[in-house]
């Protein structure tokens, strides 16, 4: 988990990212860029890793550094339908129908798998988060490398509005681990503000596999498919120009300004 939560990750992740957008601009920006089979770790992913709740966090950001590179699609390798922790050998002639250690859903047990109830991953929590911005354009928030062991910021114009995500990628559980302040300047005329906040109760921190001890803005995925109510969002307090906001450690925060 340290590993994949690791500035040496993002950066080496940006690098490749920077090498794709270059390509598309080779050609003019005339052929949209896939990212393809992307995912935590390879082979079935990581246990441990690929279906902690640290990989909620991951997800998100990989799906926004990604698209603040300019690329149009990324896609996630997963599994479509199995039962969780239900891992077959690779040589297996059940192998194509076990469980992915990073897949975005998976059933509890059989009954549930045979009613296609299937129940969210962390992953697909990440998912799910970075499905409530909006299509917008990135600007530039400044946050300098030497920052990125603790923080992951983001910003997006949207129609006359501001949406910041920031995420805190300190495992809670360590003893170390601190909440981050972040103070913004905002736009002229922009004065109110409302965050929704992905966070996860458990005790374990990043490599928490409770998938169901994880929240956006309060919900949950029920096995349904559906959300077990509508994320919300708390005001956040907006001062002439400037906007303080304090993300606790493991957690990640949309925060959505607007005049």
């Amino acid at each position: 988990m340290a590993q994949l939560m690791s500035p040496d990750t993002y950066l080496k992740a940006r690098t490749k990212l920077q090498g794709i957008k270059a390509v598309g601009a080779r050609l003019h920006h005339t052929v949209p860029m896939t990212l393809n089979e992307s995912n935590s770790a390879s082979c079935s992913g990581q246990p441990g890793v690929s279906d902690a709740y640290g990989s909620s966090l991951w997800a998100l950001d990989h799906l926004l550094e990604t698209a603040q590179n300019d690329v149009s699609r990324l896609l996630f390798h997963t599994n479509t339908a199995a039962i969780c922790g239900d891992f077959k050998p690779r040589d297996s002639a059940d192998y194509p129908i076990s469980y992915r250690y990073y897949g975005a859903f998976c059933a509890a047990d059989q009954t549930q798998l045979d009613a296609h109830q299937l129940s969210a991953s962390p992953l697909y929590y990440g998912l799910w988060t970075f499905r409530q911005l909006p299509k917008g354009h990135f600007v530039d928030l400044g946050l300098p490398d030497d920052a990125l062991g603790n923080l992951r910021a983001y910003g997006i114009e949207d129609d006359g509005k501001l949406h910041v995500v920031l995420i805190n990628v300190q495992d809670p559980a360590a003893a170390d681990a601190t909440d981050d302040t972040v103070s913004m300047k905002l736009p002229r005329g922009m004065h109110t503000a409302r965050a929704t906040t992905l966070v996860s109760s458990a005790p374990g921190g990043l490599s928490s596999l409770d998938a169901g001890a994880i929240t956006l803005g309060g919900a949950k995925m029920t096995p349904a498919g559906t959300a077990d109510r509508t994320p919300q969002s708390t005001p956040v307090q907006v001062g002439p120009g400037t906007s303080t906001i304090t993300v606790a450690p493991g957690s990640a925060q949309i925060i959505s300004i607007s005049r």
